[in-house]
């Protein structure tokens, strides 16, 4: 539609679309800006260059007379480039280095956190990036200017009864279209798991101990619903996390997921993990299997699919100094 509009450069143009991963409507802006030649192989292929923007993330592409895309280029620093079956294969027998793109895009501190399991207290300082467009102030983290404070939780021992009723919680009690915890097999399982126990923190433990010793740890490249992982029984902290909360809010424990970084082998990685309510909202990791999760769970966002998109933000561009870990 944008190729054969004849939409005038430079001007931005704002479409309606809708975005699968979130089953919501949103308001792409596309930007016309320019006409040039792309080398693709041996030939050199006119195109019109176009930048898209949606929700804060831009993405810069070059389509030929037809839309069809010939180039992309995405905010982690990635370059997509048409070609045929035939070149694409050829590149195997071609000698490369190899890329592992976890690694490529994790953030490596000005300094090393020895024994991260152990720290209590840990201040970081972050440039790069917006802060402001993050939720890093609230629970266990305090945000001061561009410094960071986290601080690991003490788990309350008082026991809380489930369900909660807390009308005011309602919202991570809830079915959503990825976290099916009002599907029959979801329910049957929480049951299956919690057994008779009644108490939260408990029951919490219990479902945290069955995701991380019944999923297979690999990386997955999917829009995680927790049925599709119960199914697989595979999956990395995306299908831990989904799998996870949709048994916690089935068993009537509230949950929500939380989006950032954590430390492992010397870097900071993106990562997802758990908030469950026991009082007050606590981290828990089901991947690591850590309760609560260690001082190095970073978070930028909590909420679904919807919200996480955010943290393409960061790629490229968040630094992360450690100011004190003790």
């Amino acid at each position: 539609y944008v190729v054969t509009q004849q939409l005038e450069p430079g001007k931005q143009y704002y479409f309606s679309t809708f975005d699968p991963a979130t089953l919501s409507q949103q308001v792409t802006t596309v930007t016309i800006e320019g006409r040039e030649y792309l080398r693709l192989g041996r030939k050199l292929e006119p195109a019109i260059r176009i930048r898209q923007q949606f929700k804060g993330i831009s993405v810069t592409s070059w389509l030929d007379g037809s839309g069809r895309t010939l180039k992309e280029e995405s905010p982690a620093g990635l370059s997509l480039l048409r070609q045929s079956a035939q070149e694409a294969l050829s590149l195997a027998h071609r000698r490369s280095v190899p890329l592992d793109l976890i690694t490529q895009v994790s953030i490596t501190p000005s300094s090393p956190i020895a024994n991260p399991g152990r720290v209590r207290l840990l201040t970081l300082k972050l440039s790069g990036v917006d802060l402001g467009r993050f939720s890093l102030n609230g629970g266990r983290q305090r945000l001061q200017k561009d410094e960071v404070q986290i601080r690991r939780e003490q788990v309350r021992s008082d026991r809380l009864p489930i369900p909660v009723r807390d009308p005011r919680l309602a919202s991570y009690l809830e079915a959503t279209p990825f976290m099916q915890s009002d599907h029959p097999r979801i329910r049957a399982l929480a049951r299956q798991i919690v057994g008779g126990d009644t108490d939260a923190r408990k029951a919490a433990l219990r479902i945290k101990d069955w995701v991380y010793g019944h999923l297979t740890k690999e990386p997955t490249v999917s829009i995680p619903n927790a049925l599709d992982v119960l199914r697989t029984r595979k999956g990395d902290c995306n299908e831990h996390t989904v799998l996870f909360n949709a048994l916690a809010r089935a068993a009537g424990i509230p949950a929500r997921t939380a989006v950032g970084v954590v430390y492992l082998r010397g870097a900071f990685y993106y990562h997802a993990w758990s908030e469950v309510w026991l009082g007050e909202w606590v981290t828990l990791d089901s991947v690591l299997n850590q309760f609560p999760a260690d001082v190095t769970h970073l978070k930028f966002i909590e909420g679904e699919i919807d919200r996480q998109i955010d943290i393409l933000q960061l790629i490229g561009k968040l630094k992360i100094d450690v100011i004190e870990a003790s």
